[in-house]
């Protein structure tokens, strides 16, 4: 799941989500990253069981997947140094967060090369 959430995009989208259950077109309207990159990226996040889909006519709506999730967001923003902010984690192409992803998943890498020891 950490490596999955190491992305900037993905980021944005889980913060969006913090607030509770949105549409795949708002999510879209909020962020700007197209219809494609969206798809590909709640279904990374789908399936590291980061998301709940729900079905309603042809709208397709997500919410976090628990407490957990949203703890780990909130996580996330703080390793990130983003904890003040109003806007948390914003896609890419609006605020650059690729240092906060970065830095994240040099994290994961430290822990790789401690088990490898």
């Amino acid at each position: 799941m950490l490596r999955v959430l190491a992305n900037g995009t993905r980021l944005a989208i889980l913060n969006l989500l913090i607030t509770g259950e949105r549409s795949v077109a708002e999510i879209d309207a909020a962020l700007h990253i197209g219809q494609p990159n969206l798809s590909q990226q709640l279904a990374e996040l789908r399936a590291v069981n980061a998301l709940v889909a729900r079905r309603e006519g042809k709208a397709v709506f997500y919410r976090l997947r628990g407490e957990r999730v949203q703890k780990l967001v909130n996580l996330l923003q703080v390793v990130a140094g983003r904890e003040d902010s109003e806007a948390g984690f914003a896609a890419p192409s609006q605020v650059k967060v690729a240092a906060g992803a970065a830095r994240f998943a040099m994290i994961g890498g430290l822990d790789n090369k401690a088990n490898s020891l």
